[in-house]
């Protein structure tokens, strides 16, 4: 999977996000309206995808997309 595929991923999975919206410098800081609600959904969402399961110190960690993304790619 590619980065872009990725935050497609995550646009399409909140009805919040705009489809273009995000980018791999994206921080999830800077997503409207993000809380532990989004943070828990996309957590769902990326082990059913990928079968991994991202921790909650993972995602906090994460500054951007493409700090994800690669936690993602780098444990699957």
């Amino acid at each position: 999977m590619e980065l872009s595929e990725f935050i497609r991923l995550i646009e399409n999975e909140f009805q919040d996000i705009a489809s273009g919206s995000l980018t791999g410098d994206t921080s999830f800081d800077q997503i409207e309206n993000w809380d532990s609600m989004h943070a828990l959904i996309l957590i769902a969402r990326i082990e059913e995808e990928f079968g991994y399961t991202v921790t909650a110190q993972q995602l906090q960690e994460a500054n951007t997309l493409t700090d994800l993304f690669e936690t993602v790619k780098n444990n699957k």
